[in-house]
């Protein structure tokens, strides 16, 4: 633990002077071992709450020091509540679930689940894990990256899992998920559509989307790019269509290096002869041509929309064009975009 840390949970406490202290057994146990306490000065409620806190996590003091300073309205707490809460976290049955350490990371992203009473909490969570027990899943990385679904809506989380297995085989699951733990928190309408822009465009395997860490987290616009770019500059190689064997030749460059979101890195692993300038160039160059596109596609439906209707109702109003609402018009524009 380095000393600024060291003093700013001290403030937190109470503690003015940081020199050396010896943790004290079980029943006494202060922020930490390179602090002396002033017992003057400290707070003695939220010093016994920091005690809790250390009994109900024993070993994890920096973890600890570190969620106090970030969300100190833990301390404010009753060491009851979060004890109940870590409790339903650590096992399912005797299914281990999350490590300590794990558990403070999900309480540094989503406090707010200690707000919801354990027996609720439970029963969210059982329905979860009951409902998909079926598959074999990394359940660390999803309850940990989704608490806040898990506690709104956990049912999204099953939904998204049945809609994902329409393309990947059990085996692909868990590492698919591992790799891509915010995957619930998407649209699954847009996750549709960058697998198949992966698949049939860039000829990328369900394997190696599976593998892949964010292989689904970047927005299709990303993979577009990036893809068009490696095409057009001659550096993507598809795989060819008649391959035999178990172990297809994947395309090249991997899926892995593309997925890169830094643009140097990017460049230096799969286009070490282009410069970041020439990106930047090309980027405002797809940009003008995807705008000039979609402009072109709204004019088309325009034409669409004034074409006349030959079984109109007769009367006034026979002969007039057949238009559309606006908000028809918008609306059917929209999808159009997210088609592409």
């Amino acid at each position: 633990m380095n000393l600024s840390r060291v003093i700013r949970l001290g403030a937190l406490i109470g503690i003015s002077k940081p020199t050396q202290f010896r943790l004290q057994p079980a029943a006494f146990v202060l922020i930490s071992r390179n602090i002396t306490s002033n017992s003057n000065r400290l707070n003695p409620e939220i010093k016994e709450k920091f005690e809790g806190l250390l009994k109900i996590f024993p070993g994890n003091l920096d973890e600890i020091s570190d969620l106090a300073l970030s969300r100190p309205e833990i301390l404010q707490l009753k060491t009851e509540t979060i004890g109940s809460i870590a409790s339903l976290l650590r096992y399912h049955g005797k299914s281990k679930l999350l490590e300590n350490s794990d558990i403070i990371e999900l309480l540094e992203n989503y406090p707010e689940v200690l707000k919801v009473p354990a027996s609720e909490f439970e029963k969210k969570l059982v329905d979860l894990l009951v409902s998909c027990s079926g598959n074999d899943l990394p359940w660390k990385s999803i309850i940990v990256a989704n608490a806040d679904i898990i506690v709104k809506n956990h049912q999204t989380i099953r939904i998204m899992l049945e809609n994902l297995r329409q393309y990947f085989s059990r085996y692909e699951l868990y590492p698919l998920i591992q790799n891509n733990p915010h995957v619930f928190r998407e649209e699954w309408r847009d996750i549709e559509q960058k697998i198949k822009f992966l698949m049939h465009t860039m000829n990328v395997s369900l394997q190696s989307i599976s593998k892949t860490p964010g292989s689904l987290l970047e927005s299709l616009d990303f993979y577009h790019l990036r893809y068009t770019f490696l095409h057009r500059s001659g550096l993507y190689k598809h795989p060819s269509g008649n391959q035999i064997g178990t172990r297809p030749v994947e395309a090249e460059p991997a899926l892995s290096r593309i997925c890169t979101t830094d643009d140097r890195s990017f460049l230096n692993s799969c286009a070490s002869n282009i410069t970041l300038e020439e990106l930047n160039i090309f980027k405002s160059l797809h940009y003008l041509e995807q705008q000039e596109q979609l402009s072109s596609e709204e004019n088309e439906y325009d034409e669409d929309f004034e074409e006349y209707d030959e079984n109109f109702n007769r009367g006034s109003n026979f002969g007039k064009k057949n238009r559309i609402d606006e908000k028809t018009k918008k609306e059917l524009k929209k999808q159009k975009r997210k088609k592409m």
